[in-house]
């Protein structure tokens, strides 16, 4: 029971960790379009 628990959990951490990085360096690209965009407005 334990073997299956860790063998998942070290097949989907590191994928979740790679989800939550893809999503933090989007939304970070994002509002750096936005801010540029903004700029170029005015």
């Amino acid at each position: 029971m334990w073997g299956i628990f860790t063998y998942w959990s070290s097949i989907i951490a590191p994928c979740a960790v790679v989800i939550y990085t893809l999503i933090l360096v989007i939304g970070y690209f994002r509002k750096k379009r936005i801010g540029s965009n903004h700029q170029e407005n005015r």
